[in-house]
């Protein structure tokens, strides 16, 4: 299985997006830790750090910023049940 659809199966990946661009400025301030995310995490008490990392890695994302510019960029990829999970839509 694609590791984003993985992803959207653990915690709602555009409002990770949004939370991570919001704290990095968009990529323009980044530590390269993943401090940010793991905070994230905190709003979903049911997932695992240690489950959702292997994802972010596979996907590219080896940081907060990384998470903009490689996760962040394919959610317009994202089935419509997933958009329905978290009720938004792609805008189509």
């Amino acid at each position: 299985m694609d590791p984003l659809l993985q992803l959207a199966e653990i915690l709602d990946p555009v409002a990770l997006c949004d939370y991570i661009g919001k704290k990095t400025r968009y990529g323009k301030k980044c530590d390269h830790s993943f401090k940010h995310a793991q905070a994230f995490l905190k709003e979903y008490p049911s997932a695992d750090w240690d489950q959702v990392r292997p994802l972010l890695e596979s996907l590219g994302a080896h940081c907060d910023c990384e998470i903009g510019f490689n996760v962040c960029t394919r959610t317009d990829e994202l089935p419509e049940e997933v958009e329905e999970r978290y009720g938004y839509t792609s805008g189509s």
